[in-house]
């Protein structure tokens, strides 16, 4: 009786590891290449989150243009595949196991799967192929009338769609999240471009006076606005936040006392958000979003109040964890703190740090010739640097470009001003990565003693000069 119950003990535990093995195995995505005419030595494969890049891969191209990766995750995910400056989106599976093959000298047009996964996402390719055929979504369409506009988006939507459903009444063995996910995605880029659509008229054609029908705003009525299960989706997620945000601006214009609150937009958005959804892990992901927004883009001084109102309505510990550590690293460059030197070349190829206007106010342009928003700025801070030009402060233009020569020839015709040095691209200089610089143009305000001012300054088009004008001994 004793060895018989072992043997039931035993027969458990091997049944226990079985099942452990085939759990582990089912979480594997195995991903292979093949590419022709490469443009590069590498090949990059990412796999989407909700809340930012989870997982991604950087694969090595052998001599024949081939690679492979294996990545491990819980459930259906969207992701996205680029060699050189070519992307294409994917679909991944657990047990997936597909091989890519394309030809650079026509990417879209040659890429093709094969293998576990091959048939979704053989789907999303020739849907990309569709939805290149497409008069602009961009710029052009919103400038259209009213009237075009909305023909134009329904008819696209109607298309996409159509195009789903004939893929799922023939296609076999794929979930259905991927039909309720990708439906989504063709239902909420409608609706953004719809919500889009008012404002983005106006700045457009510089044109204000349209008459939007209170009937417009249906289009509402129809979409599933609280659906936690769609956060997969990456067109859901941005239709959210921007919804979000546009309640909250309804909340400000109603009540002019929240004018005054410190950053008033962000606190009405936090307020919308809990306001709307009461619960789940929507609400959770738009709390995340407002906060992570607020903290990367715009300023971490005085924000104490929204940690707190943050800290007690997100249930979500992962997204708090990682608030937490993205302020504990803003907080290095809080004001007062001492501004990271760095040295780098002018134009003339001498060597200049930071450290050497100890004495001085700095405002510092962190920049690149391929930023458009950057060379908007250009003429605002001429006018700047005229303006101060007898004051106690020292203007510098560090630019991220990879390469010298498109940032010599625009520092000359240009005819651009005031301490212009090269820091060798985005990825490899120690202010991007000192100054946590995420996106340009970014401006940075230092005090005469080398300390932070602000680590996100207005800009040069902004109301930068209110804040100079506040600086004790600027004519010093």
């Amino acid at each position: 009786m004793k060895n018989l119950f072992l043997f039931i003990v035993l027969i458990g535990l091997l049944s226990c590891q079985q099942k452990i093995v085939k759990e582990v195995l089912i979480t594997e995505v195995i991903i292979t290449g093949s590419i022709s005419n490469p443009t590069s030595d590498i090949a990059i494969v990412r796999i989407s989150g909700t809340t930012s890049l989870i997982m991604a891969d950087t694969c090595k191209l052998d001599s024949g243009g081939n690679f492979a990766t294996i990545f491990n995750i819980n459930g259906p995910m969207f992701g996205s595949f680029k060699h050189g400056k070519e992307r294409t989106g994917m679909f991944f599976t657990p047990g997936d196991s597909i091989h890519i093959e394309l030809d650079t000298e026509e990417f879209d047009e040659t890429v093709t799967y094969s293998g576990v996964g091959n048939e979704v996402n053989n789907f999303l390719a020739a849907k990309f192929l569709i939805k290149e055929g497409f008069p602009s979504q961009g710029r052009d369409m919103y400038m259209l009338d009213l009237d075009t506009f909305t023909s134009r988006t329904d008819s696209i939507k109607m298309v996409l769609l159509t195009n789903l459903n004939n893929f799922q009444a023939t296609a076999t063995g794929i979930s259905q999240t991927f039909f309720d996910l990708e439906n989504a995605a063709v239902e909420f880029t409608w609706a953004l471009q719809r919500m889009n659509y008012p404002g983005y008229y106006a700045y457009y054609t510089k044109n204000d006076s349209i008459d939007i029908p209170k009937e417009y705003d249906n289009y509402l009525g129809g979409l599933n606005l609280d659906d936690s299960t769609l956060l997969a989706c990456s067109e859901y997620r941005k239709f959210m936040t921007k919804y979000t945000t546009k309640q909250a601006e309804k909340m400000r214009n109603a009540d002019t006392t929240t004018w005054d609150i410190p950053h008033a937009g962000t606190a009405s958005r936090l307020k919308t958000c809990k306001d709307i959804f009461t619960s789940g892990p929507l609400r959770d992901y738009l709390l995340f979003k407002i906060m992570d927004e607020q903290i990367k883009y715009r300023s971490i001084n005085d924000i104490s109040a929204l940690l707190s109102d943050f800290e007690k309505s997100c249930k979500n510990e992962e997204f708090k964890a990682q608030i937490k550590g993205a302020y504990a690293e803003w907080q290095k460059l809080a004001a007062g703190a001492v501004a990271p030197d760095f040295t780098y070349p002018n134009i003339e190829g001498d060597t200049i740090s930071l450290s050497d206007f100890r004495g001085k106010y700095v405002y510092i342009d962190v920049w690149a010739t391929w930023c458009g928003p950057c060379k908007k700025e250009i003429p605002f801070l001429a006018k700047l640097e005229e303006e101060y030009a007898d004051k106690n402060i020292v203007f510098i233009s560090v630019s991220i470009d990879n390469t010298r020569a498109p940032w010599k020839k625009m520092v000359h015709e240009k005819e651009m001003k005031g301490v212009q040095l090269f820091a060798e691209g985005a990825g490899r200089s120690t202010i991007a990565k000192d100054y946590i610089i995420q996106s340009i143009p970014r401006f940075i305000l230092i005090d005469r003693e080398g300390k932070i001012i602000d680590i996100k300054a207005p800009r040069p088009s902004g109301k930068i000069k209110e804040v100079l004008e506040e600086l004790e001994g600027i004519e010093a």
